[in-house]
């Protein structure tokens, strides 16, 4: 995929944020974050802050390599320690099976954030060769 593509697509992403608001806020729909369920505080701060990216890819498109690269990582992991113990039923989550937010947010925020981390990762071998 083309980085200026790539760009745009992250760039779409992050501007999908104020759909996501609206469909959490308004619905009660979580499937951007469903990952920060049981803190609506630090949902509203991970919301400002993907619309913060959203405004700096627009404003300055040589960050988006390495907006996407950090955001992809974070939101890789965050969906890793959340979603793997419900999948596998380990622990306290044993019985409790993944809901259709959870997996819809694990798709959509997934393939983002494997797209922005591969696109960094693609950036950073051009760097250094």
């Amino acid at each position: 995929m083309h980085n200026e593509s790539v760009r745009r697509l992250l760039l779409g992403y992050y501007l999908a944020t104020l759909l996501f608001v609206a469909l959490d806020v308004g619905l009660q729909i979580n499937v951007r974050l469903a990952f920060l369920d049981a803190a609506p505080g630090w949902r509203t701060a991970y919301y400002a802050v993907c619309l913060a990216f959203a405004a700096a890819i627009q404003w300055r498109p040589d960050l988006s390599t390495f907006i996407g690269a950090v955001e992809g990582l974070v939101t890789m992991v965050s969906l890793i320690l959340s979603v793997a113990p419900r999948a596998m039923m380990l622990g306290d989550n044993l019985g409790r099976p993944l809901d259709l937010e959870t997996m819809v947010n694990f798709l959509i925020s997934g393939f983002f954030a494997y797209v922005s981390w591969w696109r960094g990762m693609a950036a950073l071998r051009r760097r250094f060769r």
